[in-house]
């Protein structure tokens, strides 16, 4: 009996075993290419830790959409080789590779103004491979380098970030996905904007 259920969840999704670490960060482009510092590999594997090949991986950002303060949004074309986006369902995807790695390099930004506005606190992005809900379970938090989704990241977000650092927890600006707005994070912004691969933001965003 063991074996044959260890053989029927071969290639099935383990929520357990596909841990998406450091949250999702959202980022611009440069001469129509995203940022790679934005990148995100989420790694599927079956309850026996194998990796799940061809498994199609969601990003389901709607309870962010619905959520109160919701102040993130990603572009309605994702340039990005191999995502797929679906703006009415909320939904960015992509299939694993032979690793059972699922890459995304996601255009996005926040909707911030001076002052550390209202914004998203908790995790709200569900991930999914082939419907299996990942991460334990667990949602994962989202930021975006680009707070004022204008003008790719410049030193406009840098302003508004140091509101957030210096105020209240707003997901946006936390870029390791920890739960904290620290000078890690200073770090990583800085990185991507001086790192001039995020200097265009997207024209327009899913609704």
């Amino acid at each position: 009996m063991l074996m044959i259920a260890s053989a029927a969840m071969a290639g099935v999704p383990s929520a357990a075993n596909s841990p998406v670490v450091g949250g999702i960060q959202l980022g611009g482009t440069q001469g129509g290419v995203v940022d790679s510092r934005v990148q995100a590999v989420v790694t599927v594997r079956d309850a026996s830790n194998n990796p799940v090949i061809n498994s199609t991986v969601e990003l389901q950002f709607g309870n962010c959409y619905t959520a109160a303060n919701s102040d993130m949004k990603f572009c309605n074309t994702q340039p990005f080789a191999g995502l797929t986006t679906n703006c009415a369902g909320h939904v960015i995807a992509a299939i694993t590779n032979a690793s059972g790695q699922a890459t995304f390099r996601i255009v996005g930004g926040a909707s911030a103004a001076p002052g550390n506005t209202p914004g998203i606190t908790a995790a709200c992005l569900v991930v999914k491979a082939d419907g299996v809900t990942i991460n334990n379970g667990n949602p994962v938090r989202i930021a975006a380098y680009d707070l004022n989704t204008s003008g790719g990241v410049n030193a406009s977000d840098q302003s508004l970030f140091l509101a957030t650092l210096f105020g209240a927890y707003r997901s946006r600006a936390d870029y390791n996905g920890d739960g904290v707005v620290n000078s890690a994070d200073l770090s990583k912004i800085l990185a991507v904007q001086f790192g001039g691969g995020s200097t265009t933001s997207c024209a327009s965003s899913c609704l």
